[in-house]
């Protein structure tokens, strides 16, 4: 899992709390937008990595197979335990945005795309 963090979440979060910093947040608001965009890359990662076994150009935009031989969150936990644990993550960051007001929707929104869900 700490592939996943440093990787893909580290990114998200590093992001986020960066433009929360810039837009003026308080250190506890960026801290909560850092854990959130976390928790929102890492449930990117889960889906791209389903997508790669399970879906193809048409639905994902790049062919499957190209994460052969590489460790993913499917060999870790299998297609099914990966997109639940992506769930997870969405349902994590979107919890973690409720304190905040319209201001985060596009967080939400992102949450929710990379997870392939509707906001």
């Amino acid at each position: 899992m700490s592939l996943f963090t440093l990787k893909s979440g580290a990114l998200y979060g590093a992001s986020g709390k960066a433009g929360a910093i810039l837009c003026g947040a308080t250190d506890a608001e960026a801290e909560c937008i850092y854990a959130a965009c976390v928790d929102i890359g890492m449930s990117m990662q889960f889906m791209d990595d389903v997508a790669d076994v399970t879906e193809d150009i048409p639905e994902v935009g790049k062919r499957s197979g190209m994460d052969a031989g590489k460790r993913t969150a499917v060999d870790l936990f299998g297609v099914d335990g990966a997109r639940d644990r992506a769930v997870d993550f969405q349902e994590a960051a979107l919890a973690k945005l409720e304190g905040f007001g319209a201001e985060a929707d596009w967080l939400r929104r992102l949450a929710c795309e990379v997870s392939w869900k509707t906001f």
